[in-house]
């Protein structure tokens, strides 16, 4: 634990599983949509997308809070904004190149940061939850 109070092995935890369930989840939902995408209503496949994104918007920042020994909500936050930083990055990198769209990209980003970090929040509050859970069970 360094001045800050953060642990390095929870922090890169939840940026393991920042990268992974991007990069696995991008895989997959690739290979499902080609073997299944006409069978698939275009509404019903949009819905679940986004809840699919948003479990894995929570995720990091739970996998960050269970894997702390201390502190733990303040680790999941961390990587929350860490994770919000690079959401933000990539819209960023959309706005430089998408010249029809700037103007609705710069004015979705600071919505995006705070529901961003809501949703990192909700993930690091549930992950607290069941470490004080298990906390007990354990006494």
């Amino acid at each position: 634990m360094n001045r800050l109070g953060l642990q390095t092995s929870a922090i890169v935890a939840g940026l393991v599983a920042f990268v992974a369930i991007y990069a696995i989840g991008g895989m997959l939902i690739i290979f499902v949509l080609s073997l299944f995408s006409a069978q698939f209503d275009s509404h019903s496949l949009e819905k679940l997308l986004r809840i699919g994104g948003y479990i894995a918007l929570a995720f990091p920042p739970y996998v960050a809070t269970r894997a702390a020994h201390q502190q733990r909500l303040r680790q999941g936050m961390v990587v929350g904004l860490i994770e919000s930083i690079a959401v933000l990055a990539l819209m960023t990198f959309t706005f430089s190149w998408e010249g029809t769209l700037q103007e609705q990209v710069l004015m979705r980003m600071l919505p995006v940061f705070l529901a961003l970090n809501a949703l990192c929040f909700l993930g690091a509050a549930v992950a607290e939850w069941l470490n004080r859970r298990d906390d007990k069970q354990v006494q």
